[in-house]
């Protein structure tokens, strides 16, 4: 799965649900489109989604790229 994931405009939390379950956890890669200054992103995948949290800002744009196999 790749694409990218528009945050909300303050502290929130994002979860992108894959199409089809992976059959193990997947790896990701997260980059930000724009730079951090006042902000941090964390996340965490599962075998159905990947969820994205930051602290502050808005509509900071995040691409993803997650590989595994499915179930």
């Amino acid at each position: 799965a790749a694409g990218t994931i528009t945050m909300g405009a303050s502290a929130t939390t994002a979860i992108l649900l894959f199409g089809s379950a992976y059959g193990a956890t997947p790896n990701c890669l997260v980059v930000p489109q724009n730079a951090f200054t006042t902000t941090n992103i964390a996340y965490t995948t599962t075998t159905t989604r990947i969820s994205l949290t930051q602290n502050s800002t808005s509509g900071n744009l995040i691409n993803y790229f997650c590989t595994g196999t499915t179930s």
